[in-house]
């Protein structure tokens, strides 16, 4: 018969092979495992690049797409008000002018009202013509001056 040291002795060198070999079967199977983990991993990896990646463009795309289309709209509005302020100006710099136009002639046309009545009689069929032709000039002025403003 073998002594309780020997059996214990024994004991310990199976039980040594036996956690050795479980030990090496644990590792394999945390091997396995992490492997099996990883591939798991690379292929969600992989559809989130692919079909993550489709979605990130598309939506970045969509974004800047709608900002430019609101810059745009803003560029629009703004580019009517700056040609409408041009355009108040230009049309508020010819009623100055027709304005100024009309006073001028009435004012040539009193002028010649002061003449004398030696010089009237001298050049009177000029001073018809002139006169005439200032009235036409207040008249032109005037009905521009309404065709103007009726725009505005």
């Amino acid at each position: 018969m073998k002594t309780f040291k020997q059996h214990s002795k024994i004991n310990e060198q199976k039980i040594d092979l036996d956690k050795i070999v479980d030990v090496h079967q644990f590792e394999y199977h945390i091997v396995n495992l992490f492997g099996d983990l990883l591939n798991l991993m690379w292929r969600a990896t992989k559809f989130l690049v692919v079909v993550g990646g489709g979605f990130v463009v598309k939506s970045l795309y969509n974004r800047y797409n709608k900002e430019a289309r609101e810059h745009r709209k803003q560029l629009k509005v703004l580019n009517t008000a700056i040609r409408q302020e041009r355009v108040s100006k230009a049309k508020a710099i010819m009623i100055v002018g027709y304005t100024k136009a009309a006073e001028m002639a009435e004012a040539e046309k009193k002028l010649l009202k002061k003449l004398s009545p030696e010089q009237r009689k001298e050049y009177g069929k000029d001073l018809k013509v002139l006169e005439s032709n200032f009235d036409r000039i207040i008249s032109v002025a005037r009905d521009a001056i309404k065709a103007v403003k009726a725009r505005v």
